[in-house]
């Protein structure tokens, strides 16, 4: 053997070879190191302009009453768990109250082992399924806060598929498309019980804050944005053309958007407002999808292998959910995130920047989005 390859035109071949597997090598995971970049995955640790800020880096709450919905698992429990840390009353939020009470659980046995208190971390219900249930949710809510709440993150979401499958359509009791009816109407249903809370806490000096957990993903909507249309399908049945991913990306827009108008509407009584992308984050968002057949969705041959490639390339972009919780914490503590516009939206970590959808600076659409969402939720 070691006679064959002191052969040179062996030795050349075997060169060439093993260029030619490390160029497809790069080639191949190239497309999810950009995907990574660009919509906040494990790169952007390393290529952000505030890479090097960090959850330590926030300032003490103490004194602050912090509701946290969607905080039982994921970024949301991560983010309860810092602002505990960092001295806030924090309210955990889970769909039920045995969700809550066991995360709560969760983060003072986290604080414990570093020898620190988390006395005043409660558990709550932001049920956001229905309507009814947000709005009695929030109505429990602004009674446990006493009428006053310094932050409110907007955390808790679904994603019921990936890309363009339609295994993921539902409805909800209230007959709304599912990824609209969750994470847009009853979400700002439950956030508008508490417009008064957030008010009652804010200052000139310290404006209270309200964080919507959005997404990138929101380039994803259809060209006209927001989709009316299938905000209530007709008879509950799937509406033509429909995907998971442009229904996702549907009602993240309306979500940047709405929160907003939303941010200009309680300017004056010192609410600051903001939205932003955590990243790809891998988290429970993707449990329709992940460890499922969904991806499959009938497909075959060719157009199967593409989309597994396209899932493989997904999930190598993913980052962690500590770094997925730091943008929300950065807009949700410091003053850095205070002086951006209110209504910004923000990318990791911590930078405001304009959502590139074409109809997302649409003055029209914004206008009859506050229309329709406050027609169904007030």
């Amino acid at each position: 053997m070691s006679k064959l390859l002191a052969r040179p035109d062996v030795t050349r071949l075997a060169l060439r070879a093993a260029l030619g597997v490390g160029a497809a090598c790069i080639l191949a995971v190239a497309p999810s190191l950009l995907l990574s970049h660009a919509a906040g995955g494990w790169v952007t640790k390393y290529t952000n302009k505030r890479r090097r800020w960090r959850t330590g880096h926030a300032p003490s709450q103490a004194g602050k009453t912090v509701v946290v919905t969607g905080a039982t698992s994921g970024i949301g429990l991560i983010t309860a768990t810092e602002l505990a840390r960092k001295g806030a009353r924090v309210v955990v939020c889970g769909r039920d109250l045995a969700k809550a009470t066991a995360a709560v659980k969760a983060i003072k046995e986290s604080l414990a082992t570093s020898g620190e208190s988390a006395a005043a971390v409660e558990p709550g219900v932001a049920d956001i399924s229905t309507l009814a249930a947000a709005r009695k949710g929030g109505e429990a809510l602004a009674a446990q806060c006493g009428g006053r709440i310094d932050t409110l993150i907007m955390n808790a979401g679904i994603h019921n598929n990936f890309g363009d499958s339609t295994n993921g359509f539902g409805i909800t009791k209230d007959g709304f498309e599912e990824h609209v009816g969750v994470n847009f109407l009853n979400h700002f249903a439950l956030a508008h019980q508490l417009k008064g809370c957030l008010a009652a806490a804010g200052s000139a000096a310290a404006p209270s804050r309200l964080v919507v957990v959005s997404s990138m993903a929101a380039v994803t909507a259809p060209e006209e944005g927001v989709v009316f249309e299938w905000w209530r399908p007709a008879g509950g049945s799937m509406p033509v053309g429909y995907t998971d991913g442009a229904a996702y990306g549907s009602a993240k827009l309306a979500t940047t958007m709405y929160t907003e108008a939303l941010g200009e509407e309680l300017a004056s009584q010192h609410v600051w407002t903001c939205s932003l992308h955590p990243g790809i984050v891998s988290s429970g968002l993707q449990r329709g999808y992940k460890g499922s057949d969904h991806w499959k969705d009938g497909r075959t041959g060719l157009s199967l292998l593409l989309r597994w490639y396209r899932m493989t390339l997904f999930g190598l972009a993913e980052t962690t959910g500590s770094f997925g919780a730091l943008t929300q914490l950065f807009c949700a503590t410091t003053s850095e995130a205070l002086a951006a516009p209110t209504g910004s939206y923000f990318v990791p970590v911590g930078v405001p920047q304009r959502l590139k959808h074409k109809k997302a600076s649409d003055a029209a659409l914004r206008l009859r989005l506050v229309k329709e969402l406050k027609a169904i939720v007030d």
